[in-house]
């Protein structure tokens, strides 16, 4: 690591200041990361199994449907040429 001259000729003086809170946030994400995977599965489940029962095939199909109007398998291409 460089020293505090050195970090400020290559950027001033919060270089070092930076470098801690990227080393904090990394390891908050460490320390949360087994907490929040569980319930983000979940989530992602539910939200999969709710497009289905409206016909899609899965979450992210259901948000092109309803964004763009044409399924993830069905280029943008072939829904011009049919209308």
């Amino acid at each position: 690591m460089p020293s505090n001259t050195a970090a400020r000729r290559a950027g001033g003086p919060f270089i070092p200041y930076f470098q801690g809170c990227m080393r904090a946030a990394l390891q908050g994400l460490r320390t949360i990361g087994p907490l929040v995977v569980g319930p983000f599965c979940e989530i992602v489940k539910l939200r999969n199994r709710l497009a289905k029962l409206c016909g899609a095939e899965d979450f992210y199909d259901y948000t092109v449907k309803q964004a763009e109007g044409f399924s993830k398998r069905c280029a943008p291409v072939q829904a011009l040429q049919r209308a």
